[in-house]
């Protein structure tokens, strides 16, 4: 059974993966500060020291990269935390699969292809454009997993994504106001699990992946669509967001013939994983804040 290391476990996308993985594979889940999870392992990714002791003790065939400040920073603080996360974390993470010998997927953004200034994620996207320069480096061979703005569940569901605030629709009852003006090819989030997983099995020959669904669709949109089946109304609002639309190559993707392969099939997945949540939703986590 190959064993795979993950980054970030416990973040919104590490901790979808972690669960996806887990029964086929050997997985071993990392994580710093947010911790749900008694089986995760600790590991500063910007502390080399730290990064070695657990990546010699686990000895992965696979890292599968996730951990990362997962926006552009709005201020000092924030910009200190993503470079050491972004940019040291993996230089090391790369540096010690090569100690290793093992393969890294790295869980980039769609914003790598973009420095467009008018793009609030510019940082991030410079940032994620820069983690993928680096997998050229792994000896064993990488694979850059390439998603757009991601939606889907996670059992990180406090963690501030766009799928968990509509969650927060549902189960807080917050307002469901959602911008009309930006438009994006959204990312099922069980997609990011199954491309892992067709690399592991040699299925997939590229280096670099595009995961997305094949159509534009605002927030708005995702917001409604979802919504709508719980009787929940979304207010429409037009942020006046004048970002760049950007359109992946998904022709690698589309070929491994996934069987969530539309955007009504991406809804349909994802209502069906709210309703399996239900008391399970950490409703006391938001009352202590």
């Amino acid at each position: 059974m190959k064993k795979i290391l993950i980054t970030g476990a416990s973040g919104y996308v590490g901790a979808r993966i972690h669960l996806d993985l887990k029964s086929k594979y050997n997985v071993v889940g990392t994580y710093f500060n947010s911790e749900f999870n008694d089986n995760l392992v600790k590991v500063d990714i910007t502390d080399l020291a730290s990064v070695e002791s657990v990546f010699y003790a686990q000895n992965p065939d696979y890292i599968v990269h996730a951990a990362a400040f997962p926006v552009s920073p709005q201020n000092d603080e924030q910009k200190k935390l993503m470079e050491d996360l972004n940019y040291k974390g993996t230089d090391n993470v790369v540096k010690m699969a090569n100690k290793v010998g093992a393969k890294v997927v790295f869980i980039s953004s769609a914003i790598a292809l973009t420095n467009n200034s008018s793009t609030t994620n510019d940082m991030y996207g410079q940032s994620k454009a820069y983690g993928e320069r680096e997998c050229k480096n792994v000896k064993a061979g990488s694979l850059v997993v390439r998603p757009h703005t991601v939606f889907g569940y996670s059992p990180n569901m406090t963690n501030d994504r766009s799928f968990n605030r509509i969650l927060k629709n549902i189960f807080l009852k917050t307002p469901a106001i959602y911008d009309t003006s930006w438009k994006f090819e959204p990312t099922y989030i069980g997609h990011l699990s199954k491309v892992i997983d067709k690399y592991v099995l040699g299925d997939i020959k590229t280096d670099v992946i595009n995961v997305a669904i094949d159509t534009l669709k605002s927030k708005y949109d995702l917001g409604f669509d979802i919504l709508r089946n719980f009787g929940i109304e979304v207010t429409p609002t037009d942020d006046k967001r004048n970002w760049t639309v950007i359109k992946l190559d998904l022709s690698e993707f589309l070929n491994l013939n996934l069987p969530i392969s539309s955007y009504n099939d991406m809804v349909s997945a994802m209502v069906e994983e709210i309703k399996q949540i239900g008391d399970n939703y950490p409703t006391q986590h938001f009352k202590q804040k």
